[in-house]
């Protein structure tokens, strides 16, 4: 995948579900129980140790359900909420940099770790300053 295609990918599924699986690490797959049966029996996001990103991480390490964390309803590169979760995650990793660079021009935001991103929403800027970072393009 070529840098440009980053830089002027648009905000939507294709970007979210890079996000998910570039930068938070997750991968879509079905949570099923030692009984067989499944949690909600479609694919959602799982993250790297199976755990269903259904809903909001405790202290404990177990997700508390919420509704708008759905698959379908987990949208970084629309949502500055989020997006926040993605600069979290960045934040969080030592390799990905130790601040957010985040700026309004205007129109465009600027937003950076050690790649930079513009676009004309701060979600959107994170999300491609964010995978340009981890796919090192």
């Amino acid at each position: 995948m070529k840098k440009n295609y980053i830089e002027n990918m648009p905000a939507g599924k294709e970007m979210d579900e890079m996000v998910a699986e570039k930068v938070m690490g997750w991968h879509k797959g079905t949570l099923t129980f030692s009984d067989g049966s499944t949690f909600s029996g479609k694919d959602d996001w799982l993250d790297a140790e199976g755990h269903y990103m259904h809903g909001i991480k405790q202290e404990d390490g177990w997700y508390e359900d919420d509704e708008d964390f759905h698959l379908l309803h987990w949208h970084p590169s629309e949502s500055i909420l989020w997006a926040w979760e993605v600069v979290e995650k960045m934040l969080g990793e030592d390799c990905f940099g130790e601040s957010l660079f985040l700026e309004n021009h205007g129109l465009i935001w600027d937003a950076g770790f050690r790649e930079h991103a513009y676009a004309d929403t701060a979600p959107l800027a994170i999300c491609r300053a964010a995978l340009l970072t981890v796919m090192r393009i």
